[in-house]
C-alpha cells in the first residue's frame, strides 16, 4: 500500500518556526508456503513444508521551514527533522512434522528452521545495517476424542516477532516534545513459547455443553521499553529486550437446556494475566494488568416461536500494580445486555435491545461513564421466501453511547473519551439470495461455535 500526507503546524519547541512536513510511506509485503504429505503408513503420515516472506517497509518524512520569515513559501529543508528510512525483511523457512492418527488419539510433532534477514537503510545519511536471525520453531500438537461430541487437545508452539522500524530508528518527530522516542540498532527479536489447551463436551438430547480452553505464553528476550521522566514532565522511551515477560488466559463455560421453560441458561469464568517488566528512570519494574470475569445467559425461546428473549449479565474485576509505585488501580464493570424480539406473523416482527454500562470510579479517573444504551427496531418481510427485509431502526434512544476505552498496560492505566453517533435512525433493505429465509441462529448452533 501507499500513504502520503502533509500537514501545516506551529511548534513553540523550534525556536517558534513554523514548518511544513510531508510524510510519505509504502510497504511491500509477499508470502507463498508449499507442502506435501506423504503417507508412509495407515496411521503415519510425513509432510514437508517450505516458505518464502518478502516485506518492504519505506518511510520518508521531509521538513520545510521559511527561509524568509515573511514569505508563505516553505523552501528550507530542516535536516533535524527529515528521515528517510527502508527496512526490508527476508524469510526463507523449511521443515517437516511428523503425524499420527488413530481412531481416538491424534499426535503429531516437528518444526521448521527460519532464517530471517534484515537489511535496515538510512537513505538520507546513506548508511546501512544488515543482520539475521537463524531460529527453530518447534511444535507440538495432541488431541483425544472422549466421544463424537467430546474431545480433549493441548498444542505447543514457537514463534519470533520481530522488532519494526519504529523501534529500531524512530522518525524524527517533534510533534510531541514531551514524548521522545530513541532507536535502538541493537535491539533483537523475541521468541515465544505458546501453551494452549481445549476441552469440550456437548450432550444432544439434554443441551448440555461445557467447553473450556486457556493459553499460557512466555516470551525469552521480550519486546519492552526503558522510559525517563525529567523534573519538566518530558519522558524519553526507548525499546529494549528483557527477560520474565509472560501471559494466562482461561475460560469456562458451561450451559443446558430446561425443556419445561423452554429456556437455555448458562455461565462462565474467565482470567487474564499479564507480567510485564520494563524500566523507569533506570530501575527495573514488574508490572501486572490482571482481569477477572463472571457472567450468566439466559435464553427463552416460546414453543410457537414467535417470542425471544435473550439477557446476558456480567461482571469483571480489575487489578493492577507495579513495583514501582505502592499506588493499587483496582476497579470493577458490569455489563447487562438483553434483548427480546416478538414476531406477530411470518412476516411482521419487532425486537429492541439494551446494554447497560456499570463502570466503578476510581482515584484517578473520578468522572461517572455509566452508560444505558437503547435500540429498537420495526420490521416487515416480502416475497415468497421472506427473502427481502424492510427494517426501520433507532439507536440510542436515549441518547447516552459516549466513546470510551479503558486499559492497562505496563505501570499505566489509561482512559480514553472520543466523539461517537449518538442517537440516529436508520431504514435498511436487505435481500437475502440464499433460499432460507431470513432468521436469527437458532441457541444450539450459538453453543455450539464457542
Amino acid at each position: 500500500g501507499f500513504l502520503k500526507s502533509s500537514n501545516k503546524f506551529y511548534d513553540g519547541s523550534v525556536n517558534n518556526i513554523d514548518q511544513h512536513k510531508e510524510n510519505e510511506s509504502s510497504s511491500f509485503s509477499l508470502s507463498s508456503r508449499i507442502a506435501y504429505t506423504e503417507p508412509l503408513s495407515k496411521v503415519m503420515f510425513l509432510e514437508l513444508n517450505y516458505s518464502l516472506k518478502v516485506d518492504n517497509n519505506e518511510a520518508q518524512r521531509n521538513t520545510f521551514t521559511k527561509r524568509n520569515p515573511v514569505s508563505d513559501t516553505y523552501d528550507s529543508l530542516d535536516a533535524k527533522y527529515s528521515s528517510h528510512f527502508a527496512y526490508n525483511i527476508l524469510t526463507n523457512a523449511g521443515g517437516t512434522n511428523l503425524r499420527f492418527v488413530f481412531k481416538k488419539i491424534n499426535f503429531s510433532f516437528g518444526g521448521s528452521v527460519s532464517n530471517a534477514s534484515f537489511n535496515q537503510q538510512d537513505r538520507f545519511k546513506d548508511t546501512s545495517n544488515k543482520y539475521s536471525f537463524t531460529n527453530f520453531f518447534p511444535s507440538v500438537a495432541f488431541t483425544y476424542k472422549l466421544s463424537k461430541q467430546s474431545k480433549f487437545s493441548i498444542n505447543y508452539n514457537g514463534f519470533t516477532r520481530q522488532p519494526t522500524l519504529q523501534q529500531i530508528q524512530p522518525l524524527n518527530d517533534n510533534n510531541d516534545p514531551l514524548n521522545v522516542a530513541i532507536g535502538n540498532p541493537n535491539i533483537t527479536q523475541e521468541f515465544t513459547h505458546s501453551f494452549y489447551a481445549q476441552f469440550n463436551d456437548y450432550k444432544m438430547l439434554t443441551g448440555r455443553w461445557i467447553w473450556m480452553n486457556g493459553n499460557f505464553t512466555i516470551v525469552d528476550n521480550a519486546i519492552s521499553r526503558t522510559e525517563n521522566t525529567d523534573a519538566l514532565g518530558r519522558r524519553t522511551y526507548q525499546y529494549v529486550n528483557v527477560d520474565g515477560n509472560y501471559n494466562a488466559w482461561a475460560w469456562v463455560g458451561c450451559g443446558s437446556k430446561i425443556k419445561k421453560l423452554s429456556l437455555d441458561v448458562g455461565g462462565h469464568i474467565s482470567t487474564n494475566i499479564r507480567h510485564i517488566n520494563n524500566y523507569v528512570n533506570g530501575v527495573r519494574n514488574q508490572s501486572n494488568n490482571n482481569s477477572y470475569t463472571a457472567g450468566l445467559e439466559f435464553r427463552y425461546n416460546s414453543k410457537n416461536e414467535k417470542l425471544s428473549l435473550n439477557f446476558e449479565p456480567e461482571m469483571s474485576y480489575n487489578d493492577n500494580t507495579a513495583t514501582i509505585s505502592t499506588l493499587t488501580t483496582s476497579y470493577w464493570t458490569n455489563e447487562n445486555k438483553f434483548e427480546a424480539s416478538y414476531e406477530f406473523s411470518k412476516k411482521f416482527e419487532i425486537g429492541t435491545d439494551a446494554n447497560w454500562f456499570i463502570r466503578q470510579r476510581t482515584a484517578v479517573f473520578d468522572r461517572n461513564n455509566n452508560v444505558f444504551q437503547w435500540n429498537a427496531y420495526v420490521s416487515r418481510k416480502f416475497l415468497k421466501n421472506n427473502q427481502l427485509e424492510l427494517r426501520a431502526s433507532v439507536f440510542d434512544i436515549l441518547n447516552q453511547n459516549i466513546g470510551f476505552n479503558r486499559f492497562a498496560q505496563n505501570n499505566y492505566v489509561t482512559e480514553d473519551k472520543y466523539n461517537t453517533i449518538r442517537r440516529y435512525g436508520l431504514l435498511s433493505l436487505t435481500w437475502n439470495f440464499t433460499k432460507s429465509p431470513l432468521t436469527a441462529p437458532a441457541a444450539t448452533d450459538i453453543l455450539n461455535a464457542k
